[in-house]
């Protein structure tokens, strides 16, 4: 079963409170799941509706963004022969300049990649560094210290409930 950490609530004075309280946890969590899952099943249920409804809406918008391109491209001298842009009365159409970056013949990305490192050019590589906690709990306490790092002993509550008692008691 999983643990949980309690939050701020009823006082429990007594073993049987404290067992009442996790036969009310128990059915709650159960009531939670039911509520939980009903709610997926309906919204998975209008996410299909409404992707059987978008499908043909998508279909037309391809195609008129594909009709609108070829356009642009086989009238390029003819509609855009002094300027980059036409405006429109719903929009406006046109080029822009861009940069694509390829590898070049007979080289993938890795490559680059390797060659970046190798000449150590700064600045070109994504790297998202963080710390992994449950790593660092596992150095010895010197190794810790060493980086400004300390363990804090704490003894935190849980509890476990049981389900399946529950089940079979409402039944």
């Amino acid at each position: 079963m999983a643990r949980f950490k309690p939050e701020k609530g009823v006082v429990i004075t007594d073993l049987a409170g404290a067992d009442a309280a996790l036969a009310e946890l128990a059915a709650l969590k159960r009531e939670q799941e039911a509520v939980k899952a009903d709610a997926n099943a309906r919204i998975d249920a209008i996410k299909a509706e409404a992707k059987l409804k978008v499908a043909p809406i998508d279909a037309r918008i391809k195609e008129l963004e594909a009709a609108m391109a070829a356009f642009g491209v086989t009238r390029k001298e003819e509609v855009f022969k002094k300027r980059r842009s036409m405006p429109l009365v719903f929009g406006k159409i046109g080029f822009h300049k861009s940069v694509e970056l390829k590898p070049m013949p007979k080289t993938t990305w890795e490559m680059v990649l390797e060659k970046i490192k190798e000449l150590k050019i700064v600045g070109v590589i994504r790297i998202k560094e963080s710390i992994d906690k449950e790593a660092l709990k596992k150095l010895s306490d010197e190794r810790l210290e060493q980086i400004g790092v300390r363990k804090v002993p704490k003894d935190d509550f849980y509890y476990e409930t049981k389900v399946q008692a529950v089940s079979e008691q409402a039944a």
